[in-house]
């Protein structure tokens, strides 16, 4: 009988401790500076920047130069290690740039491992003005971050997403220091 209580109890303790790992959520991923770039993202004197606490994003003109740059305008790339994307996390808030599942708008939100509306890739586009010459493209929907209209490309200018490469989709990347 004795027996029978303690395999009962086993079962049930072994029951609640995998309930309890499976409602686990994944963590987000882990920024390894070393082996990461710290950069910016720019389209002549402006960087794409985290504007205020809301998590949006836009252009602002680049204040200093090399590591005196605001937090606010570093980012760091992460390679998610699989898909030849990975992930744009900011030096800031530490949130990701994604394209938002809901609105469709380019913000930054806490990074989600897998969710391939954070995931990130540089691919080449012949169209960029003044060295821009990559584009940004996210996994989601295969398009690409851009300047919501050429008309604004000062002072917070708004982003968007385009769905081909086009000159207002060109930017540069370089790295911190460089």
């Amino acid at each position: 009988m004795r027996r029978l209580i303690y395999v009962v109890a086993g079962l049930v303790l072994a029951a609640a401790i995998t309930t309890a790992l499976a409602r686990l959520k994944p963590a987000a991923p882990s920024v390894d500076r070393t082996a990461v770039w710290t950069d910016t993202v720019k389209r002549g004197p402006m960087l794409l920047e985290v504007n205020g606490s809301n998590g949006g994003t836009d252009l602002w003109q680049q204040a200093g130069s090399g590591s005196s740059l605001a937090a606010n305008e570093q980012w760091a790339y992460a390679a998610d290690g699989t898909t030849g994307y990975g992930y744009l996390i900011n030096d800031h808030t530490g949130n990701c740039l994604e394209v938002n599942g809901t609105t469709g708008a380019v913000d930054t939100w806490a990074c989600v491992p897998g969710a391939n509306n954070e995931l990130w890739r540089e691919v080449p586009n012949p169209n960029g003005p003044n060295g821009a010459k990559n584009a940004l493209q996210v996994e989601f929907s295969g398009g690409y971050l851009a300047l919501a209209s050429a008309a604004n490309q000062g002072n917070g200018a708004p982003l968007t997403m385009a769905s081909s490469l086009n000159s207002l989709d060109a930017w540069l990347f370089t790295t911190i220091g460089s």
